[in-house]
């Protein structure tokens, strides 16, 4: 089978019962989606696209962008091999779905307001994330969390070096609009941090 991935994005496989796995990433969205192959009874290799990602999670469109058409041509050069060994599959994806996320617990802060109390702030910490994708990866999990609390949010990474007051992390803040992921050292971000209180209420 001959097939090519464009260059920011890789995949691995790994055996499953009556079947294999495709797990596709991007070197800054992180993990996109999978393609879940396994034998049916009637002798068909069943065929499910899997895009990572809740459902309203713009971000969830975006890695179905990317992952789709790779998963609709990885399934035809897949129907093509097979069908040169006289095996069938069942055609293009059968199903189109977002896989149950896995139980993790990420920690996270919510920072309250001094003068009324309320949650000002949100902040959760992706300790191993050093890439931008790794970030990703925690924003995906914890969208429906920070989307329910409904404050400014940060995702902050793992320091860039030896931890100090003055070691930038990446840091992407992701509510309640997105920025770019930027190197920020826990001085700078709580300097930052303080004026956006200030302004609370």
């Amino acid at each position: 089978m001959s097939f090519s991935l464009p260059p920011e994005i890789s995949f691995t496989k790994q055996p499953i019962q009556g079947g294999m796995v495709f797990q596709f990433r991007h070197q800054s969205l992180g993990d996109l989606g999978r393609l879940v192959l396994q034998d049916s009874a009637n002798g068909q290799c069943h065929i499910t696209s899997e895009v990572v990602g809740a459902p309203d999670d713009p971000m969830t469109k975006k890695r179905s962008e990317l992952f789709l058409p790779i998963s609709e041509k990885l399934t035809a050069a897949l129907e093509a091999a097979t069908s040169h060994k006289g095996r069938p599959s069942a055609g293009m994806p059968t199903q189109v779905k977002t896989p149950p996320a896995p139980m993790e617990r990420i920690p996270s802060t919510q920072i309250p307001c001094e003068r009324c109390g309320k949650v000002a702030a949100h902040l959760i910490f992706a300790d191993y994330a050093r890439e931008v994708s790794g970030l990703e990866d925690c924003a995906r999990k914890m969208y429906h969390i920070y989307k329910k609390v409904n404050v400014p949010t940060w995702i902050i990474g793992a320091p860039l070096g030896i931890p100090s007051d003055h070691t930038p992390a990446l840091t992407l803040k992701v509510w309640p609009k997105r920025q770019k992921a930027k190197p920020i050292s826990p001085a700078d971000f709580n300097a930052a941090l303080d004026k956006i209180l200030e302004k609370h209420c």
